[in-house]
């Protein structure tokens, strides 16, 4: 066991030095695959796992070394201009802002007031079922704060007046992002920054990206001891003498793991044939109306393999191999798995090396690096995420904002 060990880290250290001498870029995609393996796989090396753990994580390395010799270099976007009119630009996204801030605050009077809706961010999944309609209002409030961000680093007529203002929305996203409990809300809108500005204005310095790294993943682990400390979901129970519930209210260096962990500790389950991927067609149907829809991934995944330990309140993520396998079975389903993983990796590639050369980003590149900023991680995510989570984020909380502020920002009139 420790000599396989040994063999991942080795490749891992590899990867990362090949990828440094072949592209000094360093936010290219094989950088941001290997930094998200590193870090939601890097239980493996902390606790005892079993071999088929090890060997679908080495799989995931070889789909990172293999994106390595398609991975072309890419141009940035520092010669180009923003491509729209900056002051419509920032008036279309506190605009498209005030829904996601009026949705927040009726949810914080629905719950009796603040400290009530805090007691309860445990239970926010129950608590927000049936209502994505309204939750996907804030949830864009990350976007638009990003696009906001680019559109001022790229502005020639930026000004303090301007500054101020995207401060006082920076700070109101960041208030949501406090009161939602969401680790990703401000975790990735801060990296989303020193991303775009690497390529928008000049490149950043790894020391920079370093102390970044360490500061985002200080606030994801405060962030999430103090939503866990509101309202106790788990329990102590534990399944096949896994400790799932330390390792996942604890630390998100077990996530890309413990799906794999439970799934290879269980007897044979019920297959469920690509219904957890046909979940993306119909999961925005309210299940009133549509009472026997598909589970998502990691809903189908904790109710079928963990007894539904949280009575719906959580659920665990599902990775790709792990859902393809709840789906199609094993050995199928690990083999789907790592294809549809090396697919998502192979086309950030492939996207990235088109960044530079489209007459649509050149035309609009301030929209476009978001968008590609928020595809590339969906790319990442994908290992360690549920297939229709990742896609409905990507959709209707990057996509869809990004593609608002355009609408907006045509159509809102400067005196």
């Amino acid at each position: 066991m420790v000599i396989m060990k040994s063999t991942l880290l080795l490749m891992t250290v590899l990867i990362c030095a090949v990828s440094w001498w072949k592209n000094k870029d360093p936010f290219s995609p094989v950088k941001i695959y290997l930094v998200y393996s590193i870090f939601f796989y890097s239980g493996i090396y902390f606790s005892e796992v079993r071999v088929e753990t090890i060997a679908c994580y080495f799989f995931l390395l070889i789909s990172i070394f293999i994106s390595l010799f398609v991975e072309p270099e890419c141009n940035d976007f520092r010669t180009h201009t923003l491509g729209i009119n900056s002051l419509t630009l920032y008036r279309s996204v506190w605009i498209l802002s005030i829904p996601g801030v009026f949705v927040k605050l009726l949810f914080i009077y629905e719950a009796g007031g603040i400290v009530d809706y805090i007691n309860n961010l445990a239970f926010r999944v129950q608590e927000w079922s049936g209502r994505g309609h309204l939750v996907m209002w804030f949830y864009m409030l990350p976007t638009l704060n990003l696009v906001y961000f680019c559109a001022l680093i790229t502005d020639s007529k930026r000004n303090f007046r301007r500054i101020v203002f995207y401060v006082a929305h920076f700070i109101v996203f960041f208030s949501v992002g406090l009161i939602t409990g969401s680790r990703s809300f401000i975790a990735l809108t801060l990296l989303g920054m020193i991303f775009t500005y690497s390529y928008l204005v000049r490149r950043v310095k790894i020391k920079y990206i370093i102390s970044l790294a360490f500061l985002l993943i200080a606030l994801a682990g405060v962030i999430g001891g103090v939503r866990n400390q509101f309202g106790n979901i788990t329990g102590s129970t534990s399944i096949n003498d896994i400790d799932i519930i330390s390792k996942f209210e604890n630390s998100q260096i077990h996530y890309g793991t413990i799906p794999l962990e439970i799934l290879f500790a269980s007897p044979e389950r019920p297959l469920l044939y690509g219904s957890t991927y046909l979940s993306l067609m119909t999961n925005f149907i309210p299940r009133n109306i549509f009472p026997d829809k598909p589970d998502t991934g990691g809903i189908a995944f904790t109710k079928i393999y963990t007894d539904d330990q949280w009575g719906g309140l959580s659920n665990l993520a599902t990775g790709a191999i792990t859902e393809a396998s709840i789906n199609f079975g094993i050995p199928t389903g690990i083999v789907v798995g790592i294809v549809t993983n090396l697919i998502f990796f192979l086309f950030g590639c492939f996207v990235y090396g088109r960044l530079s050369h489209s007459k649509i980003a050149q035309r609009q590149p301030v929209i476009s690096m978001v968008i590609y900023f928020y595809f590339i991680l969906t790319a990442a995510r994908y290992s360690f995420s549920e297939f229709t989570d990742i896609f409905q984020t990507f959709i209707f909380f990057m996509v869809l904002p990004c593609l608002l502020v355009k609408i907006c920002s045509t159509t809102v009139k400067l005196k």
